[in-house]
């Protein structure tokens, strides 16, 4: 379920990305990815590593990952961590308003929170007080979007990524005006977001709006590599994540459309430098099954 809403000069973009445990697969792989995460925890204990940063994050803890910087949860040693995140994505407006224009625009709480969310604070305790929110998206399920039930439960969605947003940050302070993405990083960040598709250069530099030519040479000056051997390079990386994550190779070959598994195993080996069945072998801690998802997290000793 996704919420767009805009507060003042704030677009802000929420995804309910639900209950994601770390009982079978111990670690989600060191990663990164365009958009923000938040996440709450409602069981157990684990770590977590951001950027150059690594914390140790149990019952009650909020923490969240940043656009760009890489991150991984895990519990090895308990094998025990249960969350519930979302994603986020914020953009700054331009706004023709005379108040903006003249500085004497009076901010909302929303606008506040948003603009000292900032990626100083990284992790909050006590966080158990959120919690009714999470049966209570859950609860509402699919239902139709013109439904009163449906902006109930993008409502509640907005609440819970607020909520978390105003535990995480520091005293206010205006947020740097966003720099324009250059062409690399357009171009990587379409990538990332289709990682399952069959891309080429003429497909990415269509959708980009520019020629190929120009496309290679950006990505060229920027990663040393071709588009292909880039694109390769993300879809692989996304796929190790979902091996790690439980997906047997013949799910995974099926989910980034390989012909068959033999195929996707000769581009992992390419890219990674192992086969897909040996990369499990050797990442992949620990054998238990997954807990069932429950609508209502229980409060569990530190």
């Amino acid at each position: 379920m996704i919420a767009n809403v805009t507060f003042g000069n704030f677009r802000l973009r929420a995804e309910w990305g639900g209950y994601c445990p770390f009982i079978r697969q111990r670690t989600n792989a060191l990663h990164h990815h365009e958009f923000g995460e938040i996440c709450l925890v409602t069981a157990g204990s684990g770590r977590y590593r951001h950027g150059t940063e690594t914390f140790p994050v149990t019952v009650g803890d909020i923490f969240a990952a940043f656009p760009g910087v890489p991150h991984e949860i895990s519990s090895y040693e308990t094998g025990d961590l249960e969350l519930y995140f979302l994603r986020f994505v914020v953009t700054r407006l331009e706004l023709a308003n005379t108040d903006f224009a003249r500085g004497s625009h009076r901010f909302s709480v929303e606008e506040r929170i948003i603009e000292a969310f900032d990626g100083r604070r990284l992790r909050a305790a006590n966080g158990e007080s959120l919690w009714p929110f999470i049966p209570l998206i859950n609860s509402l399920g699919q239902s139709s979007p013109s439904s009163m039930t449906a902006k109930a439960r993008e409502s509640a969605l907005v609440h819970l990524t607020l909520a978390m947003m105003e535990r995480l940050g520091p005293i206010s302070k205006v947020m740097a005006e966003p720099e324009e993405p250059t062409l690399w990083e357009r171009a990587r960040s379409l990538m990332e977001s289709q990682v399952e598709a069959t891309l080429d250069a003429e497909t990415l530099a269509e959708k980009l709006g520019v020629c190929s030519r120009t496309l290679r040479r950006a990505v060229q000056r920027e990663t040393g590599r071709g588009i292909a051997a880039e694109i390769n390079q993300i879809r692989m990386m996304h796929a190790s994540h979902r091996l790690l994550m439980g997906f047997s190779v013949a799910e995974v070959a099926t989910q980034f459309r390989f012909s068959e598994p033999a195929v996707f195993t000769r581009c992992f080996r390419r890219v990674v430098g192992t086969s897909p069945s040996d990369f499990k072998r050797n990442y992949q801690l620990g054998n238990h099954a997954v807990s069932p998802q429950t609508d209502n997290p229980k409060p569990t000793k530190r």
